[in-house]
């Protein structure tokens, strides 16, 4: 008797534990579910005020929105089917039909209760508004991805007229016009009317003249006059302290921080009207061949890259024994910044993002680009909330003939593969250990790996695998599962190719929402 109390005994504790594991992860599961819904709320918002202003992202916004067409027709069907039957079913219970006698209780005559008919109007009412508020909110819940696939569309219009403008600056226009209509952002807007406006000008001024035919039999299409700008007439042309290249070409405006090689500036690219971000080689580093070697590797890494996700290169600058890379500017500020302020993210949008890095990178890697520096400050966060990789610096081009720099030790020790702590050649899989970390450090928001830089290069050289604790009971086990894949010690156990990695975490992200 005494053994079945035990055994009773033990049962009852385990399935107490039991539930109280379960209930901890539930209450885990909807927090991280309330904070995406409030997160997703409170930037649908802050866009709509914006939005408003322009009828061809509206246009897009309510056309495009299927979610919200699905739900509006859901809606229609059951308020029209199953609720009004419901609702009439409910009511005949709660007030039945009156009974009346005639003639002595010969006759008997039923009539519904009157209350019934203005309670079904009441009920009906309020569960319409009920509705089309519902579906108002899921249209608000389209908006961010409309926005970022308009702003997307601007920008494709941008860098199509950007192109093209020194030769078809009449088709420029026409392309800034377009991108303007699509652009959300204060920013972006002033940008474009600049561009305009300055070609506006230069046309009045008679600044833009006809290239000449090749021959009397072979007519100019329409629309590819040329810009041209006399040097006496080009903006700071003479040479001054803040105005480097080709005829004084970039004027710097002011400074934007230190990278991990040089310092960057906020530019004017006066000869195509936009704002460039300007890499200077540090001054006491000039006179070193081996990172003058490696900068001009960046800008032949980035010059072959053309990628939404990837912060595009323009021109590559050596003067006076100095070099410069002028490259997109892009307004935000990197992800690292974004990890320190707002701790750690939510299962979707750390998804989101990782996704896009890792298409990203799966392009640069197709293109013989290894980044081997990847890690959160080399990620721009756009304000519509897109994500660029930036900062190739340390890219080794896998099929040139320029000098890697095996046996040095290349990169930031939180984010160093095991392989590259050690000093050996480096591939594709070692980004996409530094993007398992910082995966990592977006669902947690601490790294995997604590101590100094000579302790973390000590555990990585050793082997030590970093713990997982901090995913446990709070993460899904596929999640968990490649989190721990991409951060594996030995390259051959983490997946093979960045586009394996943003497919698993695609079904994931998936399978959350």
């Amino acid at each position: 008797m005494i053994k079945y109390r035990e055994k009773i005994g033990a049962l009852l504790a385990s399935f107490a534990l039991n539930l109280k594991r379960y209930k901890n992860a539930a209450f885990i599961f909807i927090k991280g579910k309330k904070d995406d819904i409030k997160s997703s709320t409170s930037s649908s918002i802050q866009l709509v005020p914006s939005v408003i202003k322009k009828p061809s992202v509206v246009w897009r916004w309510l056309f495009t929105s299927y979610w919200f067409y699905f739900s509006l027709i859901i809606a229609v069907i059951l308020m029209n089917t199953v609720v009004g039957a419901a609702i009439d079913k409910s009511l005949t219970k709660i007030y039945p039909t009156i009974k009346t006698e005639k003639f002595f209780g010969l006759v008997v005559q039923e009539q519904n209760d009157p209350r019934i008919e203005w309670q079904r109007k009441l009920i009906r009412g309020v569960l319409w508004v009920g509705a089309c508020g519902l579906n108002a909110y899921v249209l608000l819940l389209c908006l961010p991805g409309i926005v970022r696939k308009t702003t997307r569309k601007a920008r494709k219009n941008e860098a199509k007229a950007d192109a093209i403008v020194t030769e078809k600056p009449s088709e420029s226009i026409l392309l800034y016009s377009k991108a303007l209509k699509l652009a959300v952002g204060q920013s972006h807007e002033s940008c474009l009317k600049s561009k305009i406006d300055t070609l506006d000008d230069a046309f009045r001024s008679g600044k833009i003249e006809r290239s000449s035919p090749m021959s009397s039999t072979t007519p100019e299409p329409k629309g590819t006059g040329t810009l041209v700008l006399p040097k006496n007439e080009f903006p700071n042309h003479s040479k001054q302290e803040n105005v480097i290249g080709p005829d004084g070409r970039y004027r710097i405006e002011r400074k934007l921080g230190n990278g991990a090689m040089g310092i960057v500036f906020l530019a004017k690219d006066q000869l195509l009207f936009r704002d460039v971000a300007l890499k200077k080689l540090t001054a006491g580093q000039n006179l070193d061949q081996n990172l003058v070697t490696r900068f001009q590797q960046e800008a032949r890494a980035l010059a072959r890259l053309s990628h939404p996700n990837i912060v595009q290169i323009y021109d590559f600058v050596q003067e006076e024994n100095q070099y410069w890379i002028a490259m997109e500017y892009v307004e935000g500020k990197d992800l690292d910044s974004h990890i320190n302020e707002n701790g750690k993210y939510v299962i979707a949008e750390s998804l989101r993002m990782c996704i896009l890095i890792a298409e990203a990178m799966d392009y640069a890697h197709n293109r013989g680009v290894v980044h081997r520096d990847f890690k959160p400050s080399n990620v721009l966060v756009t304000n519509a909330g897109d994500v660029k990789v930036m900062d190739f610096g340390l890219a080794k081009l896998t099929h040139s003939s320029i000098a890697t720099m095996e046996g040095s030790l290349i990169g930031s020790p939180a984010f160093m593969s095991p392989e590259q702590a050690m000093g050996k050649a480096v591939d594709e899989r070692s980004d996409i250990y530094a993007l398992g970390v910082t995966l990592y450090q977006l669902l947690t928001g601490k790294l995997p790996f604590k101590g100094d830089l000579k302790s973390v290069i000590t555990q990585k050289i050793a082997g030590h695998q970093p713990s997982l604790k901090l995913l446990e009971n709070q993460m899904p086990a596929d999640l968990i599962r490649i989190v721990s894949n991409m951060m594996a010690n030995n390259p051959d156990e983490r997946p093979v190719t960045m586009n394996d990695v943003g497919q698993t975490l695609r079904k994931i992200s998936q399978t959350e929402s």
